[in-house]
Parts: C-alpha cells; sequence; structure tokens
C-alpha cells in the first residue's frame, strides 16, 4: 500500500505526527498500527503471508503490566496482509508467533489486531473482500463465522475493557494536555475510518485523544 494510490495516507501520517509532537493520546488499530510505525521512524511492509483468524498474543513484560493492553485476556481478531518493524526505541507489548501486533511509543498506542470486531463487522468484511484469505489460511469461512458468533460475548467483553481502559488512561492524560478548554469528559474520541479513493477494503482505526483531528 503506497501513498500513491491511496493519497489520503499522506494526511493522516501528517495527522499522527502533529499528534504525536503534540502528546496527545493516539490509538491505533491495524493499517494506522503501520502507520504509526512509520512516522516513528520504523518500516511498513508487505508480510509474508496473510495472518487472519482468531489469534493468541504473547505478551512481553511491558505489554503484560501496559493498563490497556493488560486488558486482552484471549484470543483476538486479525486480518492484515501487511506488517512493521520498529524503531528500537518503540515498546514491543505483544506478538504472535509471525508478526508483532501491540506497541509503545510516546503517546502512542498501535495494534495490529482488532480489538473492535464483532461477528456482523466480520461479515461485512468477508462480503467485501471475498474468504480466499481465510480459505488459504486453512479456515473454512462458514464455520469461523459461526466460531465468532459463539464468541460474540467474550469479544465484546473484552473489547469493551480494552477501550475502557484506553479512554480512562486518555482521560487522565487529558487533563495535563494545554489544549482548548474543554473538559475531559466532553472530549469525545474522533474514530477515523477512511472508505474513499476506492478503499473500501481498507480496515483501519484511528482514534486521538482530546484535541486531535484529521487535517
Amino acid at each position: 500500500m503506497t501513498e500513491a494510490e491511496y493519497p489520503w495516507l499522506v494526511g493522516e501520517k501528517k495527522c499522527i505526527r502533529q499528534n504525536l509532537e503534540a502528546n496527545t493520546p493516539v490509538l491505533g488499530i491495524c493499517l494506522d498500527s503501520q502507520l504509526i510505525a512509520d512516522v516513528i521512524g520504523g518500516r511498513a511492509y508487505q508480510a509474508a503471508d496473510t495472518e487472519v483468524g482468531l489469534v493468541s498474543l504473547d505478551m512481553t513484560p511491558d505489554g503484560a503490566t501496559d493498563f490497556s493492553l493488560a486488558e486482552i485476556t484471549g484470543p483476538v481478531a486479525a486480518w492484515h496482509g501487511d506488517t512493521f518493524d520498529l524503531p528500537p526505541d518503540a515498546r514491543v507489548l505483544a506478538r504472535t508467533d509471525g508478526y508483532p501486533h501491540a506497541f509503545r511509543y510516546g503517546s502512542a498506542l498501535g495494534v495490529q489486531f482488532h480489538p473492535e470486531v464483532t461477528p456482523e463487522l466480520w461479515e461485512v468484511w468477508t462480503d467485501q473482500e471475498g474468504t480466499d484469505d481465510l480459505s488459504e489460511a486453512g479456515l473454512d469461512p462458514s464455520a469461523f463465522q459461526g466460531e465468532l458468533d459463539d464468541d460474540r460475548e467474550r469479544l465484546r467483553s473484552q473489547a469493551v475493557a480494552f477501550f475502557r481502559a484506553w479512554l480512562n488512561e486518555k482521560t487522565r492524560a487529558a487533563t495535563e494536555l494545554p489544549f482548548r478548554n474543554e473538559s475531559p469528559a466532553s472530549s469525545v474520541i474522533g474514530a477515523v475510518q477512511r472508505r474513499e479513493d476506492g478503499a473500501s477494503n481498507i480496515r483501519s482505526r484511528l482514534f486521538l485523544g482530546r484535541g486531535g483531528r484529521l487535517p
């Protein structure tokens, strides 16, 4: 995925850079974790294999004690064909056998996996992108959809705990930031899901803390 193919990546990376410089809390999911890695001096690139399905994370010591990531206590949904390398001063929090999946750098938390996934959202993705990736990974698409349905409540509880922890973390940080006058409670997180320029198949979320806006 290049900026020539998807020109909006330029603005998204600029937004990430500006918010990191301002010490604004940033949470990047999937593609946006890769963009954070690229912005901070790492590298985002095509992975050797597509990682798809429910995956178990191996936490590093930093991840096991991380305020937000410690809420991830079971398998998480993943679907990505790209990955990233991190600069030495980033802290890796979790990985699978194949890829890094979570890291901290300054005010940013990047996660390659999808804590927000619901069975309905996964079905939308398979409708958009097809099921070849799942089949190539040895998953029966219909059976896996049923597995997500059966796991619905656990996934929901885990996601709520994760996002609540990050919101609490972000709210504490917001009280220390010199942004415009607005209470932390009214500082609604901005969820960005880019769908323009024919990029309807891109699974990505960028959450910004107080004052964060895309240009």
